[in-house]
């Protein structure tokens, strides 16, 4: 199962939602503006990302540019306060599944959720229909 930490109003985790429910992949929500995120959510999220709290935080939001300066100093518990005060902080949506984790919605890169056999017979199927058309 994916769990999508987003907003209710943002276009992109509707957009992620729906491309789960195309490929009837499990996804779970949470809304992070009503619900925020617990202290072990983001340590999940952080430990699943390459570069920790710069795979998720927005460097363009308001936020970001009035605290950038001091971000890499807070502790866990300091970070999901600042983030749960200051939603519009995080990329989102963020998409976590065990061993994948993905910022924002772009189709090309969500697919690292599908199962690894259903990604090999798009392939196949794929090249197969372009040897047909030559």
């Amino acid at each position: 199962m994916v769990k999508v930490y987003g907003t209710a109003n943002s276009k992109a985790v509707r957009g992620a939602i729906a491309w789960f429910n195309e490929y009837n992949i499990e996804a779970d929500f949470k809304n992070i503006e009503r619900e925020g995120l617990t202290e072990t959510e983001l340590f999940m999220i952080l430990q699943a990302s390459e570069d920790g709290v710069q795979d998720i935080l927005s460097t363009r939001s308001k936020v970001w540019q009035q605290k950038a300066d001091c971000i890499e100093d807070l502790n866990l518990t300091q970070l999901t306060q600042l983030i749960n005060e200051n939603p519009s902080i995080l990329k989102l949506p963020i998409l976590l599944d065990r061993h994948k984790l993905q910022t924002g919605f772009r189709p090309d890169d969500i697919r690292i959720f599908l199962p690894r056999a259903f990604r090999k017979l798009e392939r196949v199927m794929s090249s197969s229909q372009l040897s047909y058309e030559m």
